[in-house]
């Protein structure tokens, strides 16, 4: 929540979320870590509190982007440990003829070993 408090002061937190949207990518989330329930904690004040939570709000519900909280370093860690092996769990069985198929797209135009 630190960070997310600093990026909203200098404005990294709308930069952020400009380069995201300008993606193209469908399904984008945006991390935010720290746990609400104890904003004591972290180095916010009221007014900082208040402009974290209603930029978390904002960028799931105006943005639709879909906001992953974690509660700390050691669980955003474990979140990444799980990602990173769904996301090679799903792709490990691809061939390479698969993956050009899916970057150039269903009959854009020969693939690598098509001879063409």
């Amino acid at each position: 929540l630190d960070d997310l408090s600093t990026s909203i002061r200098d404005s990294r937190y709308l930069e952020q979320k400009y380069h995201l949207k300008s993606t193209g990518l469908r399904d984008v989330s945006y991390l935010v870590e720290g746990d609400f329930r104890h904003m004591d904690r972290y180095e916010c004040n009221e007014t900082s509190a208040k402009a974290v939570k209603s930029a978390t709000v904002q960028t799931e519900a105006h943005d639709g982007f879909q906001v992953i909280r974690t509660s700390d370093t050691r669980d955003t860690l474990q979140l990444y440990a799980r990602m990173t092996k769904a996301i090679a769990d799903r792709y490990a069985p691809l061939t390479f003829e698969d993956s050009a198929e899916f970057l150039l797209g269903e009959g854009a135009g020969p693939t690598p070993d098509s001879g063409d």
